[in-house]
C-alpha cells in the first residue's frame, strides 16, 4: 500500500470515526440520561481512542528519511546483514569454547607436572 492509498484510508477512516462522533455527541446532549446513554458514552471514549490510535499510525507511517525512505522501513540488506552478524557472533563464541577448552587442559597439564616434580 503506497502513500496515496495510505492517506486515502485513513482520511475514510477519520471521516467515519467523525461522522459516529456526532451522532453519539447528539445522543448525549439529547438531555435524559439512561442505561443506553451511558453506554453510548463508553462507545464515544473507545472511538476518540481510537481515532488517537489512527492518528499516530498515520504519523508514524508518514515519516521518511533524507533518501525518502519510509522510516517503518527495514530494508531487506540490514535483515541479511545481522544474519551475517549472528553467525559470526556464533563462529566467536565457538571459538572461544575451543580456546577455554585448551586452556583448561594446559592448566590441568601445568598442575600434574607441578605435582610430578615436587615428588
Amino acid at each position: 500500500m503506497g502513500p496515496a492509498e495510505t492517506t486515502a484510508l485513513v482520511i475514510a477512516i477519520v471521516a467515519v470515526i467523525e461522522g459516529l462522533m456526532s451522532l453519539v455527541k447528539h445522543l448525549i446532549n439529547r438531555g435524559d440520561k439512561n442505561e443506553q446513554d451511558v453506554k453510548i458514552e463508553k462507545i464515544l471514549n473507545g472511538v476518540l481512542s481510537t481515532k488517537e490510535k489512527v492518528f499516530h499510525l498515520y504519523d508514524m507511517h508518514s515519516r521518511f528519511d533524507s533518501d525518502g525512505t519510509p522510516m517503518w522501513y527495514v530494508p531487506r540488506s540490514w535483515a541479511e546483514s545481522q544474519d551475517k552478524l549472528a553467525e559470526k557472533i556464533q563462529m566467536i563464541s565457538q571459538t572461544q569454547l575451543q580456546v577455554l577448552g585448551i586452556i583448561e587442559r594446559l592448566e590441568r597439564r601445568i598442575e600434574h607436572d607441578d605435582h610430578d616434580n615436587r615428588r
